[in-house]
């Protein structure tokens, strides 16, 4: 992955998902690190999607 070709939301994603995965004690970033930082990105695009697909944002941060 070319860090330098990702947007600015995603670049964004990637770190906050390494800040889960660190302060969880855990050695890699996992799918689920960034779908909690995806989940809690202020105006994301996956909030809405979420929320139209009929699930809660609420429920998925508890999940992740």
């Amino acid at each position: 992955m070319e860090p330098n070709k990702l947007t600015v939301m995603a670049r964004s994603a990637v770190e906050e998902g390494q800040n889960q995965a660190r302060r969880r004690s855990h050695n890699e970033v996992e799918t689920w690190h960034l779908l909690a930082a995806l989940l809690t990105q202020e105006g994301g695009i996956v909030p809405p999607l979420i929320e139209k697909l009929g699930l809660t944002v609420g429920a998925m941060r508890s999940s992740a």
